[in-house]
């Protein structure tokens, strides 16, 4: 996995933020080699995200966006150099300075589930870890959860049996169960459907405002993406990775002036290419794809990153029976 060089971060004391959450200061100092430097992700950057701002980093595949976050989220310490939150240098393991630490939540692209558990289970487990709850209360909290991220038709059901656009949300829900102050999320929009998508910028547009389940407290934001016309418009930040370089492009305004010719193809051409690609995906699957739906359930683990718009082209091409009813629901 690529590192992240030479890192150096730092939160300063800033006065009436909402529940003193400080303005955090994160910056990336070329300093001494550490490593191949073709396993270096990103270096050189300079940035700082403020309470309550939402911000989208941009980038083509391997560019280096995940290493990026994971290092954000304390998962992997950079090659060399520091980098702190809320004035605690990340990562952090200790017990005692673990309190800090979970002010700050990750979703993972793909789940990251425990596929023996249960969803209900996967979504518990922050909440029997760090917090001194009964278990009545903590099938309080995730029944909390499985509603706000519409799961609880699939409470008792292992990850396997689900799509993973529904994975995803069970990955969001365990996230959001400590209540944090600061999100992250791993390419949260990457082969939804429209409805999944909406599903998706809806409720981070009111965890950004301040939702219920946070008290009414607005939730910092950093996402992913390789497409930025799916984040386009509100009062969100944008940023580039290109060439090992964190490039603070501002809002979409600047975004759309932006003379940048990557920029440009990931805000007009990405789309038009993630269809493209589906459609030759689907050329090659209407040959086959009819025999695969035996068992419905194996249908939608094969097939779950299919949008419910291929399925339907799909059956316009005559290659597909009706939609099984578990598939309905997992679409």
């Amino acid at each position: 996995m690529p590192e992240l060089k030479a890192i150096k971060a730092s939160i300063e004391p800033v006065e009436d933020l909402l529940r003193g959450l400080d303005d955090v200061r994160a910056l990336y100092e070329l300093g001494e080699e550490a490593g191949d430097a073709d396993s270096i992700a990103v270096e050189d950057v300079n940035w700082t995200v403020s309470p309550g701002q939402w911000w989208v980093i941009s980038g083509l595949q391997g560019a280096g966006k995940s290493d990026f976050l994971m290092m954000a989220g304390g998962l992997m310490a950079p090659a060399s150099g520091t980098y702190c939150f809320l004035g605690e240098e990340m990562p952090i393991f200790e017990d005692d300075r673990l309190k800090d630490r979970l002010k700050l939540g990750f979703v993972f692209e793909n789940g990251q589930l425990f596929n023996h558990l249960t969803i209900s289970e996967n979504i518990s487990l922050p909440l029997r870890y760090h917090q001194d709850l009964s278990m009545a209360d903590v099938q309080a909290e995730v029944q909390k959860l499985l509603e706000l991220t519409e799961l609880a038709p699939w409470a008792d059901s292992t990850p396997g049996a689900m799509a993973r656009n529904w994975q995803r949300r069970a990955g969001l829900a365990r996230a959001l169960a400590l209540r944090p102050e600061v999100l992250l999320l791993d390419n949260p929009l990457a082969g939804l459907d429209l409805r999944h998508r909406a599903w998706w910028t809806n409720l981070l547009e009111q965890l950004s405002r301040g939702h219920e389940w946070l008290n009414g407290r607005p939730l910092t934001l950093v996402v992913t993406t390789n497409d930025l016309r799916l984040w386009r418009g509100g009062k969100r930040q944008f940023a580039l990775l290109k060439d090992k370089r964190f490039i603070v492009l501002g809002g979409w305004a600047e975004v759309e002036a932006a003379s940048d010719e990557l920029v440009r193809d990931l805000r007009a051409a990405q789309s038009s290419l993630i269809q493209a690609q589906k459609m030759a995906a689907l050329g090659q699957l209407t040959a086959g794809i009819a025999h695969e739906i035996k068992n419905p359930l194996n249908f939608v683990n094969n097939f779950a990153g299919l949008s419910v718009e291929l399925l339907d082209e799909l059956r316009r091409r005559r290659t597909m029976p009706a939609r099984p009813a578990v598939l309905a629901a997992a679409a």
